[in-house]
């Protein structure tokens, strides 16, 4: 038999060889490429993969660690080792955007965040992080531009979908404020500055005053009687107080030889004490007229739009409130109570819309 397989044909004996070599080939490893026969494979580049990944881990969380501890600075060192072991973790390069942005690094934070967004495009945390960026930007068209990619790549993130809808409105009324907000007067312009003398010299109840020592008195004299009503405005006094503002505007009623900014503005003060008076007092539409003048003169004052706001809010004019608040803010974005009064105003509009939604619902119940 052994001289019988000896004997064999050459092409029958390689066949037999190659079809023994094809048997103890099981396929090739799909990480390092090596072929597999029987047995048990050791791969170099699966135990590689398992050791970066623990590296990975340990630094991602000291990274952690120093986050919460406030240590922004480690925190981005760690992170920035995990990485080094394991740079297609969506996570990691969004938890180093929220350590740059801690520590005020915007645009380092800005790429991390855009980062996250290509390794996993239908997570919600990196589009939120970028949006956030842009909107400390105040670069409110590109923040809705944000939004609205979440709205279109995360289908199944019930809770980010919300978010974004939500947050929509809001950038449209920001950007829309802030392109207000651009082309607004100077305060006190020659143009408003004519408009309210030659409103002073039409009105017949108004005195002519063409001596500039006598202007001088009354300017004086009203100054005083601002200090008078601030004094007691300290003290919470608001009937003593008005009754010095309400002295200040009368002495203030005369019409100079020609338009006086000095008399404008310290009539722009006055009023603005004046209905803080009114709103101390419950009389809204008083106060929210006042600022009404204030602004003519003086359309970037704040405080005026924040007077006036908080007026209309108690007269239940939220969407007129609301506008001048974001006008407000878009002047000045990081007043903080700006921000309060405007979320305390878009809750109690929401309440009233429920409360009218329910008092419909009951009328044709009742039908």
């Amino acid at each position: 038999a052994r001289s019988a397989r000896k004997a064999l044909p050459a092409w029958l004996g390689a066949a037999q060889e190659k079809s023994s070599h094809h048997k103890k080939i099981k396929g090739t490893c799909p990480l390092c490429r090596q072929a597999v026969g029987r047995g048990a494979h050791v791969c170099a580049s699966a135990e590689w993969r398992v050791q970066e990944g623990e590296k990975s881990d340990r630094a991602r969380t000291n990274g952690n660690a120093y986050f919460r501890q406030g240590a922004y600075a480690s925190a981005i060192l760690a992170y920035s080792d995990a990485l080094e072991h394991n740079p297609d973790d969506p996570k990691l390069w969004s938890n180093r955007a929220a350590a740059f942005t801690m520590l005020g690094e915007y645009q380092k934070a800005l790429e991390d965040a855009e980062m996250t967004i290509q390794l996993a495009p239908s997570w919600a945390k990196g589009y939120y992080r970028k949006a956030l960026l842009l909107e400390s930007r105040r670069d409110w068209a590109a923040a809705a531009s944000v939004y609205e990619e979440v709205l279109g790549n995360c289908p199944h993130q019930e809770e980010a979908l919300a978010k974004a809808r939500r947050r929509l409105p809001v950038m449209a009324a920001r950007h829309k404020a802030a392109e207000q907000a651009k082309h607004l007067p100077l305060p006190f312009c020659d143009a408003a500055l004519q408009l309210r003398w030659q409103a002073l010299s039409r009105d017949a109840s108004v005195r002519r005053v063409p001596d500039a020592t006598e202007c001088k008195q009354l300017l004086a004299q009203a100054e005083e009687a601002k200090a008078e009503g601030n004094k007691a405005a300290g003290e919470s006094n608001w009937e003593a107080a008005s009754e010095c503002y309400l002295k200040g505007l009368q002495l203030l009623r005369f019409c100079p030889e020609r338009a006086s900014e000095e008399q404008a503005r310290l009539e722009a003060a006055l009023m603005l004490n004046q209905a803080l008076c009114d709103e101390r007092r419950g009389q809204h539409e008083d106060a929210a007229a006042r600022c009404e003048q204030v602004l003519a003169v003086d359309p970037r004052n704040v405080k005026a739009r924040f007077r006036r706001a908080t007026a209309l809010g108690e007269l239940q004019d939220f969407d007129q409130a609301l506008a001048d608040l974001d006008l407000a803010i878009a002047l000045q974005p990081r007043e903080a109570s700006l921000l309060t009064l405007r979320q305390r105003l878009l809750e109690r509009r929401s309440t009233l819309r429920r409360k009218e939604k329910a008092q419909f619902a009951k009328m044709f119940e009742s039908a």
